[in-house]
């Protein structure tokens, strides 16, 4: 409703603005001026972390930040590794237009629409096409560690209002929890499959467990959740609370990483 009522306060403004005949011109600013983010699954499972910023002036500028999947190789995969940077126009109707060109596939282009709690957005390259929602990157949570046994890792608690970025997919959803906007060294991931359903109690032993994954990662090296349980405390579409519960964490030797420890709290977007 309320971009009803903005839409005609700027015709409106126009039309009087046209009658005054002074020649003067008026800058509406965009209404979905912000900052915008998803997570994409990508070719051969690589996934993309895509970044967007709204200008007053709908130009719209960010990143697609691409990561090899789990066990892959670089060489199997279209999009390159790596950070690549996107630009375009986003229209007063949240419809934006943007392209990137990646060092293997070339162009490709990012449309889709943005919206006052987030949006949908697709990425089409080399005829593949890659569809996923957006979010506005807000969220709740405490998450605290214990026991930590030679991991390096910096176990302050993360904020009660961490950055939450969460899109899902045919059901599926991927978030990553962030200290803040501004501050990406340290990430939790966690995925919930299409079969998982509030009141679910799902151990976490095993990764592929087929029903919710978790994950920490700091300065590039990475732990999994092997031990422990998350409840599923509510879940509906792209809105989501998750208890973890005596959440035990490995390291990931193929990033380098070395200890364990634990975490537990909630999160929710």
């Amino acid at each position: 409703m309320k971009y009803l009522l903005m839409a005609w306060v700027l015709g409106l403004t126009l039309l009087l603005a046209g009658c005054g005949g002074s020649g003067s011109s008026a800058t509406i600013a965009n209404p979905f001026k912000g900052t915008y983010s998803s997570d994409l699954t990508l070719d051969s499972g690589k996934t993309g972390r895509l970044s967007l910023s709204i200008a007053d002036s709908g130009a719209t500028s960010g990143t697609l930040v691409v990561s090899a999947a789990r066990g892959g190789r670089d060489g199997d995969f279209t999009f390159t590794v790596g950070t690549i940077n996107i630009s375009g126009k986003a229209n007063n109707d949240g419809t934006f237009t943007l392209s990137g060109t990646d060092a293997n596939s070339g162009l490709f282009s990012v449309t889709g629409t943005a919206t006052s709690s987030g949006g949908t957005v697709r990425i089409t390259a080399g005829g593949q096409e890659y569809n996923g929602s957006m979010s506005m990157g807000t969220g709740s949570g405490s998450l605290a560690f214990s026991a930590v046994e030679g991991a390096g890792i910096n176990s302050s608690a993360f904020p009660s209002t961490p950055y939450v970025l969460s899109s899902t997919v045919m059901g599926s959803t991927s978030a990553i929890i962030l200290t803040s906007v501004t501050e990406n060294k340290r990430v939790f991931g966690i995925t919930l499959s299409s079969t998982t359903q509030p009141g679910d109690v799902v151990s976490l032993t095993g990764i592929l467990n087929n029903k919710a994954y978790l994950y920490y990662e700091e300065n590039e090296k990475g732990w999994d959740a092997t031990g422990g349980t998350m409840e599923i405390v509510a879940r509906s579409g792209n809105t989501w609370t998750v208890k973890v519960i005596n959440a035990q964490f490995t390291a990931r030797a193929s990033t380098g990483s070395t200890g364990t420890f634990t975490v537990n709290g909630t999160v929710a977007k």
